[in-house]
């Protein structure tokens, strides 16, 4: 039997290290074994709106290796922080543990950037070597698109990225259609539909559940389409079952709601991994050692596919 893996791949990074910490403890009691802590980066604006520059935009070398190294520390010292909680498990009795959290041996604390693209001019930005570098040091990374036209360029395959992310508590800025959908599945793209404005505001839940709802007929029967929290505190989150019986709201039947936190997630985060360490997903050249002049590369399954030189 298939033990299925829940996931939380949006859990919104706190400028308070506790708040952090203390989030990730709750996931852990509800059940989640893969969290994601989401980061946003700010991409420069056009000419014309250089006066709107948004609270986490980068446009400098300088602020972008900040935003590298302060995210990396954190990630770093969050998880030396739950690797102790997880050491001080061992040996204790169960009598001594019941009523302590327990961290799961599986447990992944993942780090995610995510971004809004405004126009298509900023993909040839994000393609530079400056931002790839940023994107590298990130494990998953997600982008909202804010016109028809950047949503086309990005199921059309022009960056390479795990997560789709709207604004659901908002109008979609355009109208999504089966065939665009359709292309980004296929590529390995998955659809996210965050919960925590649903259940905090009446005034836009109306918003969260009919685009939701759109969104999910434009796939097959839910196929792609990930749930998180996009949560703020402990209050935010709620269990994966709680979240598969929300999922019926946002259009998702039977089993897809589960798999929305468990198997469709662990897919968006495969991706991830395929996307760092291989090209295109088939193909990896490993390092074989400092007198050797020849590498393999391997396809999916890890069998040698046929020598290089390198």
């Amino acid at each position: 039997m298939v033990v299925r893996r829940f996931c939380d791949l949006n859990v919104q990074e706190s400028s308070s290290y506790v708040d952090n910490l203390e989030n990730i403890k709750q996931l852990v009691s509800l059940g989640y074994t893969v969290v994601a802590l989401n980061r946003h980066y700010g991409l420069p604006k056009k000419e014309k709106e250089k006066n709107k520059r948004s609270p986490n935009e980068i446009s400098t070398a300088e602020e972008a290796k900040k935003f590298v190294a302060q995210a990396k520390q954190l990630h770093d010292r969050l998880k030396a922080d739950i690797e102790k909680l997880r050491s001080n498990q061992v040996g204790q009795s169960k009598s001594n543990t019941e009523n302590d959290l327990v961290i799961p041996e599986k447990f992944q604390l993942l780090s995610r950037l995510t971004f809004d693209l405004d126009h298509v001019d900023q993909l040839s930005y994000l393609r530079s070597h400056s931002n790839k570098t940023i994107m590298a040091a990130f494990d998953v990374i997600a982008v909202n698109p804010k016109c028809e036209k950047c949503f086309r360029s990005l199921m059309e395959g022009k960056l390479d990225f795990d997560i789709v992310s709207f604004t659901m508590a908002d109008r979609l800025p355009f109208r999504l259609d089966h065939h665009q959908v359709g292309l980004g599945t296929s590529k390995g793209l998955v659809f996210e539909i965050a919960y925590t404005t649903a259940i905090k505001s009446q005034s836009l839940r109306k918003y969260v559940f009919s685009n939701s709802q759109n969104l999910t007929s434009k796939t097959k029967h839910g196929k792609g389409i990930i749930i998180t929290s996009g949560g703020e505190s402990k209050m935010d989150f709620r269990a994966p079952p709680d979240v598969a019986n929300l999922s019926n709201l946002f259009g998702l039947k039977g089993s897809f709601g589960l798999d929305a936190v468990s198997n469709t997630a662990m897919k968006a985060v495969t991706h991830a991994l395929l996307r760092r360490d291989t090209f295109k997903g088939a193909v990896k050249v490993e390092y074989v050692g400092e007198n050797t002049c020849e590498g393999e590369i391997k396809n999916e399954e890890g069998s040698p596919k046929k020598k290089m030189k390198v």
